[in-house]
C-alpha cells in the first residue's frame, strides 16, 4: 500500500457526518482536561510568580510530544485522513507544529479567572468557528492552555464525545510512561505500510417516543436532599464578560504568537460552566442509585423544570437528544471512532404542568382526610418532587425500552417524528475513578458543536475522585439568557 493508497470507503453514516461538517454544520467536540501534579510533585507559586509573564506549567513539550507518539501508534483513528471519494486514506506524516497549538496568558491570574470552571468561552467558540480540519491532515488537533490544560478538538467523522473522553483517559496512561530526560520530538507520526486496519464501525440511530404512567410513588426528600448537598454553587463567573487577554500559536518552539480575536459578533454560541468536587459528586451518585434514577435523567428533569416558566402552553412536548456509548456492551472494541447512538426522548410538557398536580388534590384522597393548601411551603416542595419523578421515571422508561431492544437485536426503529422540533442535547460521559498517578486530572469539561435543531445542549464530564463539570452551550437570544438566569435561581432556591 502507498502512502496514498485508501484504507476503506466511508460508511453511509460517516458520509452523513463529513458531509455536515463539509457544509458548516457541525464542527466535531471538544473535550478540555486540567492536568496538575501529583502531591508529592506539587509545584508551589509565589505572589510574584503569579504575576509572571508566562506559567510554567506541569506539561512540558517532550511530555506531550511522547504520549501523542505512543497514542498515534497504538490507535490508527489518529493517523489517517479523508481523501476525496470521500475514502479514509493513512496520513503521510504528522508534525508536532501541524496539531498542537499553545494558548498562553499574560499572567498566571488571568489564566486562573478564565480557566476556572474549565474551557474560556471565547476560546471554545474561536476552535468551532474558525478551526477547521482539511483534507489530507490529521481528523484531531490539541490546543495547550499554559502546560495544564489540554484541549483535545476531534473531528465527528472518527471521535464521538465518547472517544473524546477516552483521550484524556488515554493520554493520561501515555503521560506517566514519559521519561522525564526525554528529547522533544518534532515528528510524531511518519507512515509505513502496513496501517492496522480501520475498524467498521456499526451504524446505530435510536428513535424513542415512550409514553409513561404516571409516578405513583410516595413523595420523598431526594429532590430537596439532591440541591441541598450537591449543587450549592450552579454556573457563576464565566458567564461575565470579563476577557483576559490571550495569544495562540502553533507551539511554543520559537514561532511568532498571534492574537487570539475576541469579537463577539462571529461568536459560535455561548458557554456557561459549572463545577461539583468530589465530596458533592459522591453524595449526588449514591443518591441518584438510591433512588434508582441516572444522571441523564436526572438532568433531563433538571432542563426541563427550568424551561417551565418560560412555558406559556402545555400542551406540546420537549426532544432530548441522549448519546448512548456501544463500547460498554462491546467485548473487543477501539476507545475511539464514533461508536454511540443518540436516543430522541420526546417528553410531554404535561409531565410538568401543575394543573396536573393541583388536580389530584382537589379532592381529599382516603391517604389524606384533607386537602393540601395551596398556598402552603409543603404544596411547592410536593409540587417540585411529583414533577421531577415524573420527568425521570418517562426518561427512564425510554431510555430502558430502547437499550434492551438493542441488546434483543431489535434494531429497527420507527421514523423519527421530531424533525420540526428543536432538540435538547444531553451528554452524559463517566471517566470511570481517578488513578493514583504522577500527573492527575484535575478537571474536566467538554461540549459539542450546536447542530441546526439544536435548541440547548448541555454536557456533564465526571470522574470520581475529580468531580463533575456542567457545561452549558447554546445560541445567543435574550431567551436563552432567561433560561440560564432562571436555571442558577431554580438551583439556589431549592439549595
Amino acid at each position: 500500500m502507498s502512502a496514498t493508497s485508501p484504507i476503506r470507503s466511508l460508511t453511509n453514516a460517516e458520509k452523513a457526518r463529513y458531509v455536515e461538517v463539509r457544509a458548516g454544520l457541525r464542527n466535531g467536540s471538544i473535550f478540555a482536561v486540567t492536568y496538575g501534579f501529583d502531591r508529592r510533585e506539587q509545584e508551589t507559586w509565589s505572589d510574584s510568580s503569579t504575576l509572571m509573564s508566562s506559567r510554567c506549567g506541569c506539561l512540558r513539550e517532550h511530555q506531550i510530544s511522547s504520549a501523542l507518539r505512543s497514542m498515534i501508534r497504538e490507535n490508527v483513528e489518529m493517523c489517517v485522513t479523508v481523501t476525496d471519494g470521500p475514502k479514509f486514506a493513512p496520513v503521510p506524516r504528522i508534525e508536532y507544529d501541524e496539531v498542537v497549538r499553545v494558548i498562553e496568558f499574560q499572567t498566571y491570574k488571568d489564566e486562573a479567572i478564565a480557566c476556572h470552571d474549565g474551557i474560556p468561552p471565547y476560546v471554545v467558540r474561536h476552535i468551532l468557528n474558525k478551526s477547521r480540519f482539511e483534507a489530507g491532515k490529521p481528523l484531531w488537533e490539541v490546543y495547550v492552555a499554559d502546560g495544564s490544560m489540554v484541549i483535545f478538538h476531534c473531528h465527528n467523522l472518527l471521535f464521538d464525545l465518547f472517544a473524546a473522553g477516552n483521550f484524556h483517559v488515554r493520554f493520561q496512561q501515555a503521560l506517566q510512561r514519559c521519561d522525564k530526560n526525554e528529547p522533544h520530538n518534532e515528528t510524531l507520526f511518519v507512515y509505513e505500510d502496513p496501517l492496522p486496519q480501520l475498524p467498521t464501525y456499526p451504524d446505530a440511530c435510536t428513535l424513542a417516543g415512550v409514553d409513561s404512567p404516571l409516578a405513583k410513588t410516595p413523595f420523598i426528600s431526594f429532590f430537596k436532599n439532591v440541591y441541598r448537598y450537591t449543587l450549592k454553587q450552579p454556573f457563576s463567573a464565566l458567564a461575565s464578560a470579563l476577557l483576559p487577554s490571550a495569544q495562540m500559536n502553533r507551539s511554543s518552539l520559537g514561532r511568532k504568537p498571534f492574537q487570539l480575536p475576541l469579537d463577539k459578533e462571529n461568536l459560535y454560541g455561548t458557554t456557561v460552566s459549572g463545577y461539583l468536587n468530589s465530596k458533592k459528586l459522591d453524595s449526588l451518585l449514591k443518591l441518584i442509585s438510591k433512588e434508582k434514577v441516572c444522571v441523564r435523567s436526572f438532568l433531563c428533569a433538571i432542563t426541563l423544570l427550568s424551561l417551565k416558566p418560560l412555558i406559556r402552553n402545555f400542551e406540546g412536548s420537549i426532544a432530548f437528544s441522549i448519546p448512548l456509548d456501544m463500547r460498554t456492551e462491546a467485548r473487543e472494541t477501539s476507545p475511539f471512532g464514533f461508536q454511540s447512538k443518540r436516543i430522541l426522548v420526546d417528553c410531554p410538557l404535561a409531565l410538568i404542568d401543575d394543573r396536573v398536580f393541583e388536580s389530584l388534590f382537589n379532592q381529599a384522597s382516603k391517604r389524606r382526610k384533607t386537602k393540601l393548601d395551596k398556598s402552603s411551603p409543603k404544596f411547592a416542595e410536593a409540587l417540585l418532587e411529583y414533577q421531577f419523578k415524573r420527568v425521570t421515571k418517562h426518561v427512564m422508561k425510554s431510555l430502558s425500552v430502547q437499550t434492551n431492544g438493542d441488546r434483543m437485536g431489535q434494531r429497527k426503529y420507527p421514523k423519527c417524528k421530531l424533525q420540526k422540533k428543536k432538540i435538547i442535547e444531553i451528554n452524559v460521559v463517566d471517566m470511570g475513578t481517578s488513578p493514583s498517578a504522577r500527573f492527575q486530572i484535575k478537571n474536566m469539561n467538554f461540549t459539542d458543536s450546536l447542530g441546526s435543531e439544536t435548541f440547548i445542549s448541555l454536557s456533564c464530564a465526571l470522574m470520581r475522585g475529580v468531580g463533575m463539570n456542567i457545561c452549558m452551550h447554546y445560541l445567543e437570544r435574550d431567551s436563552m439568557d432567561m433560561f440560564v438566569d432562571c436555571f442558577q435561581t431554580f438551583l439556589d432556591e431549592l439549595s
